[in-house]
């Protein structure tokens, strides 16, 4: 029978522990796993991972979003001083080729 230093470090929801002898090291969570344990493991982490990466992409498009909402008063405030601007330089052409 095997002791329990060479027994896997893994539970289920019952609180059975793994009875498997042959073990290797989770590098994420340091505990000793056997391999279908740690498979188990690795699938609950790449979940998790893609589970981050597509909240991280929904919240970028919705920060950009609201950047270019926020964005639009200022750029039209910006357009209309711009054809302000031009259209007195304009006056001031029609006013200098009047002299």
């Amino acid at each position: 029978m095997a002791s329990a230093r060479n027994l896997g470090q893994h539970s289920d929801m019952d609180d059975n522990e793994c009875t498997s002898n042959d073990y290797i090291l989770c590098p994420h969570s340091q505990l000793q796993l056997c391999l279908k344990h740690l498979n188990y493991h690795q699938d609950l982490l790449r979940q998790d991972l893609y589970h981050l990466s597509d909240k991280y992409k929904s919240s970028f498009i919705e920060f950009d979003t609201y950047k270019t909402e926020q964005d639009k008063p200022l750029k039209n405030n910006l357009i209309k001083q711009l054809k302000k601007v031009l259209k007195q330089k304009q006056i001031n052409i029609d006013d200098s080729s009047n002299v």
